[in-house]
């Protein structure tokens, strides 16, 4: 994490010169880095693994297609419900995690995906119908099927409601965070609003993660990657400015800080 620091150790240097107290950004920046090191502490234990999982695959059992589909299903019922992307992402992570860890029959793949999204309604405290839900989904499970699922995943997964997961939207946010604090460095206010628009970004997010291929990759190295493209989608359009080339720097130095290697 001391490396987080170094990101910002010109700016802070100065600015420490002038006053003897911890300046703003050293605070932000300080609860960003204990943020982000209990993320990476955690990641073992919200990671899945489809790819291997799927490789002694058996007639009947849950593809990697169906998945997708499912991720879709999933994707299709947020919008409907007017659920927040972390509910969405939760869900995800439930699923993808359940299948990596138990041989689903297909058969079952509905019923298991929409309890996914039930018991992440439940850890984000939001209030879903569960007939509701179920009519959506035109699954033929029941609401006594869907709660005995949902005991089955809190169960296989040890999931607590008050412990909040850590997703690929979880990296987003806090890498997010960390380059508003670099663009106000940087000067950079004027075009981090087109560069960061994070609506944009949790969008193209929940569509990677209905590809199993880009979901079976680690967390912060998704959320890296897409704000990499995005920079650079900028810097094509946009006449390259050096303080954007200083910021996809500090986005590359970051990726040592997530151990991400290139």
């Amino acid at each position: 994490i001391d490396l987080l620091f170094a990101l910002f150790e010109p700016e802070m240097s100065r600015r420490g010169k002038r006053r003897s107290r911890l300046v703003p950004d050293a605070i932000n920046i300080k609860q960003i880095a204990y943020e982000l090191e209990k993320a990476l502490i955690l990641e073992h234990k919200y990671k899945s693994n489809l790819l291997i999982a799927n490789t002694d695959q058996k007639p009947g059992e849950v593809t990697l297609t169906a998945r997708d589909t499912a991720v879709q299903s999933i994707r299709f019922l947020k919008f409907w419900l007017h659920l927040p992307s972390e509910v969405f992402f939760t869900a995800v992570g439930l699923l993808d995690r359940f299948l990596t860890k138990m041989k689903v029959q297909e058969r079952f793949l509905a019923c298991v995906s929409v309890s996914c999204l039930y018991t992440a309604a439940e850890i984000h405290k939001c209030n879903v119908n569960a007939t509701h839900l179920l009519n959506l989904s035109q699954t033929k499970c029941s609401i006594k099927d869907m709660q005995r699922m949902c005991d089955i995943i809190r169960k296989k997964l040890d999931v607590e409601s008050r412990e909040q997961p850590i997703t690929v939207y979880s990296y987003l946010n806090l890498v997010l965070r960390i380059l508003d604090c670099l663009s106000l460095q940087l000067n950079l206010k004027s075009s981090a609003p087109k560069l960061l628009q994070k609506k944009v970004l949790r969008r193209r997010l929940e569509v990677i993660m209905t590809n199993h291929q880009c979901a079976s990759e680690r967390a912060p190295v998704i959320a890296l990657a897409l704000l990499q493209h995005e920079i650079h989608q900028f810097m094509a359009v946009e006449s390259p400015r050096v303080e954007i080339l200083k910021l996809l720097a500090r986005l590359n130095e970051l990726q040592c800080v997530c151990m991400v290697t290139p």
